[in-house]
């Protein structure tokens, strides 16, 4: 057992072959890495039933619940690709190596995953400039309100099960929280439709109303992208915030 817990603690911070190296220089060779590999399958075989019957303390009504989901481009072998993703890397090699992608070209080799979390914050309200320091920067006047900070979070994530399934075990482990829908439920997601038609349908299906907010970092790239329009020539009035006249 104590071999294990070390396994899975090294596991975590990076590779088997980090790991492996890391037990080695703790306990000498004692273990090789396809082993190694093993004892981290065994140790998490009982993590799903774990985090199935493990709720957070209740909490008031007054503080909201939050699910956020994403998605994750994972490297994977070309077996692995989802078939439509395997054509085209097909296509792409048959068209010959190039060494530089065109602009929004992809390089096919990656399956998406859908990540999900579900967690707990007490309210914080806060003013713009607690959030953002207004041009100039800060005054020292007024010190900035903390943040929310995520309580009791619950995270999931999977690269074989759809989108739909991820996201519905995160409703449903919200629900194990808040069974009777008093709290008010926030979804904080990055505005890829797909990802915001199930998350509204999984809202109706279970019959809870879901305040739904956008990333503010996915949203940024397309406020810069407007800001270059007006302002394509002179990046550091567009960083400054002037105004474009």
């Amino acid at each position: 057992m104590g071999l294990r817990r070390l396994a899975v603690t090294e596991t975590v911070r990076g590779s088997f072959g980090q790991a492996a190296a890391a037990v080695e220089r703790h306990c000498g060779k004692v273990i090789g890495k396809r082993r190694l590999e093993e004892l981290v399958r065994e140790a998490a075989v009982g993590v799903g039933a774990f985090c199935q019957v493990h709720v957070p303390v209740p909490c008031t009504r007054d503080m909201p619940l939050v699910i956020q989901a994403d998605g994750k481009g994972v490297i994977v072998r070309s077996e692995a690709l989802r078939e439509a993703t395997r054509r085209a890397a097909l296509k792409a090699a048959a068209q010959g190596h190039r060494g530089r992608l065109a602009p929004g070209e992809k390089p096919n080799r990656k399956r998406m995953a859908t990540v999900a979390c579900v967690f707990d914050v007490r309210p914080a309200p806060r003013r713009p400039h607690d959030v953002i320091h207004p041009p100039g920067g800060r005054s020292g006047e007024r010190a900035p309100r903390p943040g929310r900070r995520a309580e009791n979070k619950w995270c999931t994530a999977s690269l074989i099960h759809p989108p739909e399934a991820v996201i519905a075990d995160a409703f449903a482990q919200a629900e194990t929280r808040d069974p009777a829908h008093l709290r008010p439920w926030v979804v904080l997601a990055d505005g890829a439709r797909h990802q915001l038609d199930v998350i509204r349908a999984e809202a109706a299906r279970r019959g809870v109303a879901v305040h739904i907010l956008l990333d503010f970092v996915h949203v940024a790239a397309y406020v810069w992208a407007a800001a270059r329009a007006f302002r394509p020539s002179d990046a550091n009035e567009t960083e400054a915030g002037q105004p474009t006249g």
